[in-house]
């Protein structure tokens, strides 16, 4: 549909905005008309801005985003942003692996400049005029690159790494690594140690051969991404391999750090310390805490648990999972859902949970080969 489109007035019937309207988002006196920005501290230190835009051009951005999504086949390689698939997905592609290495590209979204944006829209692929290509690029852009808070920057992002996806697939039949990519973290995994250290290991460090470098930082010849060197990184078997902060040397799993915050932090609830509790699962101390911070604890923790629980393949057979989950049943706020558990005590369980419909329920079953019996009634 967007290449159906010859104008910018054309365009500004599709959004649904009035000329006026466009040329402001278009030639804005400051991006700061358009955005309001909030700063989000980074895990390793640091902040990174979120740009996020006013109501009437973030209706235009899930416009745009809408019509682009209907032409895009992401690439099996691609995890980030597509439905059905997390980073969950992109650990799985990398278990049991003999080595993985990770790198991260530097400034993703804000390297994505309206420039590029630009050159994508006029490519042959989407065929937009350049009038309407110059509009929309201005629209989903800002002078710093792609906005994070924007709904159009995820699509736009997988599109614009999809010749340098598919280069990077076709030279792992060359270099006999699976690869794998979660927006700006990019994964290569071996299941022979051979081909990891003859081809990306040289002095006693990481060494990446220029063809795949060169397919991230300079795709035919034209300048791309840049590379975060200080957070690639390798890791072989015998020690914790992580991909996208998820465990997964033989199967999908949090850090042991995070399960013991996890375990803590809800013991200190069970004991009636709130305060502590935050502090626990936050890192810091009490003093510290932004009331930020202390208002999204609640729904924070219980988004722990439930992350927790979709990586592990059949969480009702996790004790340490199913302990997290009565230690927060018993602490939970009234407002929140109970967190499903079974607590296996030799061959009879105890179920607790909801059944979709804001109906809890309780009771006990036992296992009779892959069948678990269940009796309500308690």
């Amino acid at each position: 549909m967007l290449n159906e489109l010859q104008s910018k007035a054309d365009l500004a019937g599709f959004l649904g905005l009035t000329l006026e309207k466009l040329d402001f988002f278009v030639y804005p006196t400051s991006m700061y008309d358009l955005y309001r920005n909030r700063l989000v501290p980074k895990r390793n230190g640091g902040y990174r801005e979120l740009l996020i835009p006013r109501s009437d051009l973030k209706r235009a951005q899930r416009i745009i985003a809408s019509e682009l999504e209907k032409g895009y086949k992401p690439l099996p390689c691609v995890h980030g942003f597509i439905k059905g698939r997390s980073i969950k997905t992109n650990a799985e592609n990398h278990i049991g692996s003999q080595v993985i290495v990770g790198l991260d590209i530097k400034d993703f979204f804000p390297s994505i400049s309206s420039r590029r944006v630009y050159g994508l829209l006029v490519s042959k692929k989407l065929g937009l005029t350049p009038e309407v290509a110059f509009c929309i690029s201005r629209i989903v852009a800002t002078p710093k690159g792609l906005p994070q808070g924007a709904p159009s920057s995820p699509i736009i992002s997988n599109m614009i790494c999809l010749g340098m996806d598919k280069q990077l697939m076709h030279l792992s039949r060359e270099y006999r690594y699976q690869y794998s990519r979660y927006a700006d973290d990019l994964t290569f995994s071996f299941n022979s140690s051979y081909f990891f250290y003859r081809n990306f290991y040289s002095g006693g460090k990481l060494r990446l051969p220029n063809k795949l470098r060169n397919a991230i930082t300079n795709f035919h010849g034209t300048e791309s991404f840049e590379l975060n060197e200080d957070k690639s990184f390798y890791s072989c078997s015998f020690s914790r391999q992580l991909v996208t902060g998820v465990v997964c040397n033989q199967k999908t799993n949090i850090k042991r750090e995070q399960y013991r915050r996890l375990r803590s932090t809800l013991h200190r609830l069970s004991n009636g310390d709130i305060e502590g509790a935050m502090g626990c699962y936050y890192g810091k101390t009490i003093a510290k805490l932004t009331d930020a911070e202390r208002g999204m604890f609640e729904a924070s923790l219980r988004g722990s648990l439930d992350f927790y629980k979709s990586l592990i393949k059949d969480p009702w057979t996790s004790g340490p999972l199913m302990r997290l989950g009565s230690l927060y049943n018993k602490t939970k706020p009234e407002n929140m859902p109970t967190f499903p558990v079974a607590l296996q005590q030799d061959s009879l369980l105890y179920l607790e949970g909801d059944d979709g419909e804001e109906n809890s329920f309780e009771g006990l079953g036992f296992f009779c080969l892959a069948t678990v019996l269940l009796r309500h009634g308690m």
